[in-house]
């Protein structure tokens, strides 16, 4: 069984259940009437809209996409028939967020510490679908959707 459709609630959350068959009582000639149930069991809770992991890294990395889709984008269609969007190279992006990042320590630890945070950032926004990516010839391109 699939859910083709969900509103809330993880995206390929799977629910086990166990199928039952249940005596209703007898029919007219005296025989058992049984009948299949399924035994969900365990139910297991959706995070609530309001729950989802909140970072400064993410915040940090939408506002410098808007920027620099404003001053280097240009115009990129993701797919056949899609929609076209503005969009800019990830390295323009990464740049401006490493710039815009402030850390401490040796530059070998600010460097980490950077990198980081702009693959969080960029995890939670994919996560969200707040941006788009795809690789054209060996170059990644980012988008806001």
């Amino acid at each position: 069984m699939a859910a083709r459709k969900q509103r809330d609630g993880m995206s390929g959350f799977e629910v086990p259940f166990t199928p039952e068959v249940i005596e209703l009582g007898l029919d007219e000639d005296g025989d058992p009437a049984t009948a299949v149930i399924l035994n969900w069991g365990k139910q297991q809770q959706a995070k609530p809209p309001g729950s989802r992991r909140k970072s400064r890294d993410a915040d940090l990395l939408a506002k410098v996409l808007a920027d620099v889709v404003a001053k280097h984008g240009f115009a990129f269609q993701p797919a056949p028939g899609a929609p076209t969007v503005q969009a800019c190279h990830a390295e323009d992006v990464q740049r401006e967020f490493y710039s815009r990042r402030p850390t401490k320590g040796t530059d070998t630890q600010q460097r980490q510490k950077r990198w980081s945070a702009y693959n969080r950032g960029l995890a939670i926004l994919s996560e969200r679908e707040l941006v788009g990516t795809a690789e054209i010839n060996g170059s990644i391109i980012l988008w806001r959707r």
